[in-house]
Parts: C-alpha cells; sequence; structure tokens
C-alpha cells in the first residue's frame, strides 16, 4: 500500500510541475489540471484508512481515560 501510495505522489509533483511550467508561459491545461484533482482523490481514498485508524485509537484512549474518572460514555450515549 505504502508503494501505492508513493507512487501517486509521486504522479501528483510531476503533474503539479507540469502545470507550472505551463502557467508560466500562459497556458492552460484543463486535462492537467482535471489529472491533478484525480490523483488527490486516489490519495485521498489510499490514506483514509489510516486516518480512521487514527481516529479510532484515539476514540479508544478517550473512553478509557473517562472511565478511569468514573465516567461510562456508552451509559450516557445510552440515555440520550
Amino acid at each position: 500500500m505504502n508503494n501505492l501510495i508513493e507512487h501517486y505522489e509521486n504522479e501528483l509533483k510531476k503533474t503539479e510541475k507540469a502545470i507550472e511550467e505551463l502557467w508560466e508561459v500562459g497556458k492552460i491545461s484543463a486535462a492537467k489540471n482535471n489529472r491533478k484533482r484525480e490523483i488527490e482523490l486516489i490519495l485521498d481514498g489510499l490514506t483514509a484508512r489510516e486516518r480512521i485508524n487514527k481516529l479510532n485509537d484515539t476514540i479508544i484512549a478517550l473512553k478509557r481515560r473517562l472511565k478511569s474518572e468514573g465516567i461510562n460514555i456508552d451509559e450516557e450515549i445510552s440515555d440520550l
């Protein structure tokens, strides 16, 4: 998975450089801009699992902290 992420990060850098070079000579490339957005969306999808796992770890840590302070979050939620 990391190799795939690295590949698309490199593709993104190349595409951004190509867009910059075109802007310098006063040209606009819709295809390059579309490809850049496509790569950004692919990278978002590839890194989503990692971000979700970090958030889940944070939630678990917060629940443990609250429990150690005598607050049971599961009971509080069910009361709503």
